[in-house]
C-alpha cells in the first residue's frame, strides 16, 4: 500500500530545512523515533542530534550546557514524563521533568535562537465539549495535564516563534509502542501462545494518531515557518474496542480471536489520574492553512501494521 504521507510538492517545501541542525530530546521514545525517521526520509542531507533520556537529562545543567554548544536551529522537545497516573502520585518529580525541564530547554532555545516544537497532550482538556480546536479553552482534570499546560504556556510566552502541537492519543514505534495498540498486540500474542481466543476490551473513546503522520506534518509546518498552537490528530475517533477490532481484522485474526466490549467506567477506579470521557481534535488551523496531512485513523493503523510486518 502507498505509505507516502507527504506529496511531491510537500517534499519540495520541506527541502528548505536542508542544512538546519535539529535537536530531538527524548529521541528514544515513540514520538522522538518517528521524528528521526521522517527527518531522514524527507530532509536532504539532514543534520540531526537525536538524544535519548540517558544522553540528555533536561534537568542536568552539564547536559544543557553541552547542547547549547551544539547551537541547534530547531529543537523538537519530546522528552517528558508521560505516565499520567505516576504524575498524580509523584507530582514533584513530574513538575521537575515537565515544567522545569521545558523551561530549561526554552532557555537553551533563547540562547541559540532556536525554534521549539512542543508535543502537547489532549489531556489538557476536560472533555466537557468533546470536539476541540485551537480556540477551545484548556481545563485539565489531572496533574499531568496541568503541568503540560503550564509548560506550554511558559514556552509560548518566552518564545513567540515556538510551536505547540496538541495531539490526540498516538501509536507507533513497534516494540517501543507503550500505548494501547502496543499493549493490545502484546495481549494478542500472549493469548495465542496460551490458546486463548477471547479478549475483553474497554470502550473509552480516543483519537488514534500515527506518530509518523505527526512527525511528517510537523516538518511541513517547520518548513513553512509556522508558530503558535495547532491541533494535530487523525481524522475520526474510535473506542479502544473499535481499534482492537480493526487491528484483528487487518491482521486476519477474525477466526482466531473474539472480542468482548467492556464499559470504560469499570477502569476509572483503577486509575490515579482522572481522564476526560472523550477529546476529539478538529485540526481547524491546519485545514484553514491547507497544511493538514493527517489520515483517517483506520488508514493510518493499516499502514502502521503493514509497515512493521507484525507476526503474532
Amino acid at each position: 500500500m502507498n505509505d507516502e504521507i507527504l506529496s511531491i510538492e510537500d517534499r519540495d517545501v520541506i527541502s528548505v530545512l536542508c542544512g538546519k541542525k535539529i535537536l530531538i530530546t527524548g529521541a528514544g521514545g515513540m514520538l522522538g523515533t518517528a521524528f528521526v525517521n521522517q527527518i531522514y526520509k524527507y530532509i536532504p542531507d539532514p543534520r540531526v542530534l537525536a538524544l535519548s533520556r540517558n544522553q540528555l537529562d533536561v534537568c542536568n545543567d552539564d547536559h544543557l550546557e553541552k547542547i547549547k554548544a551544539e547551537n541547534p536551529d530547531i529543537i523538537i522537545h519530546c522528552a517528558c514524563l508521560v505516565n499520567a497516573d505516576m504524575c498524580e502520585i509523584q507530582p514533584d518529580v513530574a513538575r521537575n521533568i515537565i515544567v522545569s525541564g521545558t523551561k530549561n530547554i526554552t532557555k537553551v532555545a533563547q540562547h541559540c535562537e532556536s525554534q521549539i516544537i512542543y508535543p502537547q497532550s489532549f489531556l489538557i482538556f476536560s472533555g466537557d465539549a468533546p470536539l476541540v480546536d485551537e480556540m477551545t479553552q484548556p481545563s485539565p482534570l489531572n496533574e499531568y495535564g496541568r503541568l503540560k499546560l503550564e509548560a506550554e504556556m511558559e514556552m509560548l510566552r518566552q518564545l513567540p516563534n515556538s510551536m505547540s502541537l496538541r495531539l490526540g492519543g498516538f501509536f507507533g514505534g513497534g516494540e517501543k509502542d507503550k500505548n494501547f495498540i502496543g499493549k493490545f498486540l502484546a495481549l494478542i500474542k500472549k493469548a495465542k501462545q496460551s490458546n486463548q481466543n477471547y479478549l475483553e476490551i474497554g470502550n473509552r473513546v480516543w483519537q488514534p494518531t500515527y506518530t509518523q503522520d505527526i512527525a511528517a506534518n510537523s516538518l511541513l509546518l517547520l518548513a513553512k515557518k509556522k508558530s503558535g498552537v495547532y491541533c494535530m490528530a487523525a481524522h475520526g475517533s474510535a473506542t479502544f474496542y473499535d481499534v482492537a477490532k480493526e487491528t484483528i481484522n487487518i491482521l486476519g485474526l477474525e477466526d482466531q480471536i473474539t472480542l468482548g466490549e467492556i464499559d470504560a467506567s469499570l477502569f476509572v477506579m483503577k486509575e490515579a489520574a482522572a481522564r476526560p470521557p472523550a477529546v476529539i481534535m478538529q485540526n481547524k488551523r491546519l485545514i484553514k492553512e491547507n497544511m493538514d496531512r493527517q489520515r483517517v485513523w483506520s488508514s493510518a493503523l493499516k499502514s502502521y501494521l503493514s509497515t512493521y510486518g507484525f507476526t503474532l
